[in-house]
């Protein structure tokens, strides 16, 4: 019993201790060159999603931690001005800021709605989507369906890992093979996707409300030139195919960072996804910014930055841009508001 009380006691001073780190900790992120930074309050993965994004690499940069008082209002407004963005967590996120900070999503959620056929399907794709389509007809992609433990083990560790370590590097949303074998314990199942006898890309999935989600995915050891084959394309059109095939409504595809110039959300909008307002129930951060700062201006004058409105139960857009001159945002019908910045 006191082994067991000092165990739970050191797990909540553990806990105290780590919350308190975040409360009191932040990262100044600037390129080695000087020309460009931002901070970070209370939340490290902050860090390597705004040097992406904000910066332009994660790699190329050089990351400073300090301290600071718990009320860092006067900090991180200065620290706004000084790079024209700073990040907090959405926990730690000071009340003189609160009202003002952008809730800054981490994901928004991409949705296909199913027609009925898959005639009817191809026919609402665009040019880019159609041409794959007939070179993974002609290279003669097919699927299977698996929930075989020993096959889900090899798909986490062959394909899901590295695909997504090589795509997205610490930026990766990652889940353990654990987390993977219960779904399919739950009912969740692996959709093979096979050019000849080559195993090439899979996609763990399982039925959700009115559909099906796609839930984890990967190519062939990560392997660029098995993506560019085909092998992620086919992917997506043999999941949209085996959905319409089984009657489903919907199709889930996850996330996407919340750019509508972002490759992901291009790449799944071009097979008909658009952004789901109530699938979006990912963290935020709590963002202020200064569009007028030269490096701000240029972040949105490239990132059209997607938003959740509460009030609206629609996205709202903050850009650099017009939205006639985002290519795509026309097709999204859930974005109720776009504010331009100059």
């Amino acid at each position: 019993m006191i082994t067991a009380k000092l165990r739970r006691l050191r797990q909540v001073t553990g806990y105290a201790w780590h919350r308190f780190k975040m409360r009191h900790t932040h990262w100044r992120v600037e390129r080695r060159d000087g020309s460009a930074g931002f901070c970070a309050y209370g939340e490290e993965r902050a860090v390597v999603h705004f040097a992406r994004y904000y910066l332009g690499s994660a790699d190329d940069v050089v990351v400073r931690r300090g301290w600071h008082r718990g009320d860092f209002t006067a900090h991180m407004r200065a620290m706004t001005r000084r790079y024209g963005l700073a990040v907090a967590s959405d926990q730690e996120v000071p009340a003189g800021v609160a009202a003002e900070a952008l809730a800054w999503p981490w994901l928004v959620a991409m949705t296909i709605t199913l027609p009925a056929t898959m005639a009817e399907y191809r026919r609402g794709l665009n040019d880019s989507a159609q041409a794959d389509v007939k070179r993974i007809i002609k290279q003669g992609f097919r699927c299977e369906v698996s929930r075989d433990a020993a096959k889900a083990k090899e798909f986490y560790h062959r394909y899901y890992l590295p695909s997504m370590t090589s795509r997205h590097g610490a930026d990766a949303y990652l889940f353990g093979e654990e987390d993977m074998l219960a779904l399919l314990m739950e009912g969740a199942f692996l959709l093979e996707v096979w050019r000849g006898e080559e195993w090439v890309s899979a996609v763990l999935c399982r039925h959700a409300a009115e559909g099906v989600a796609m839930l984890r995915l990967g190519w062939r050891n990560g392997d660029e030139d098995v993506y560019r084959q085909g092998a992620v394309a086919a992917l997506y059109w043999l999941t949209v195919a085996w959905s319409v095939e089984h009657g489903a409504r919907r199709l889930f595809l996850g996330g996407a960072a919340p750019y509508l110039e972002d490759g992901l959300l291009v790449f799944k909008s071009k097979w008909g996804a658009r952004l789901d307002f109530d699938a979006s129930d990912f963290n935020v951060w709590r963002v202020l910014t200064e569009p007028a700062h030269p490096v701000c201006r240029a972040f949105l004058a490239t990132h059209s930055v997607v938003f959740k409105n509460e009030a609206a139960k629609r996205f709202e857009v903050l850009s650099g841009l017009a939205r006639e001159e985002v290519n795509g945002a026309e097709q999204h019908a859930q974005i109720a508001e776009w504010r331009r910045v100059n």
